[in-house]
């Protein structure tokens, strides 16, 4: 179990006020909480799409990159860690799980928009 100021460190890192975790486009998001001794990343990105075969070629692109975005956001965290407390993060890749969700536009409209989601279970070892 991590101490209290090693927590502390860890929720400084994960704190994303004002945006701090958003893409300059602001189409995408990666937040972070810990829960206990389990560390939750979640991505969020919203996708614009024409046809359902539109969707899913987008829909993959988008698992390929959020895979990449959340491995290079926990390097960045154990760096970080690492700078904070002078211990080593040690994390355990538990659960990544990714969903899609419509949330806009008729039948009519050309363009719909989606969320994509994906969110990533590490368990934070001793």
């Amino acid at each position: 179990m991590l101490s209290l100021e090693q927590v502390n460190a860890l929720g400084n890192i994960l704190n994303t006020t004002f945006g701090k975790a958003a893409s300059k486009g602001g189409d995408r998001s990666v937040t972070g909480s810990v829960e206990g001794d389990t560390l939750i990343l979640k991505f969020l990105s919203v996708v614009q799409f024409a046809s359902d075969q539109s969707l899913r070629e987008q829909t993959d692109r988008i698992s390929a990159e959020s895979i990449k975005i959340l491995a290079d956001t926990v390097k960045s965290i154990k760096k970080d860690f690492k700078a904070a407390v002078g211990a080593t993060l040690k994390l355990k890749d538990e659960n990544s799980t990714d969903n899609v969700e419509v949330v806009a536009g008729s039948i009519h409209a050309p363009r719909k928009l989606a969320y994509y989601r994906r969110v990533h279970t590490l368990k934070i070892k001793e």
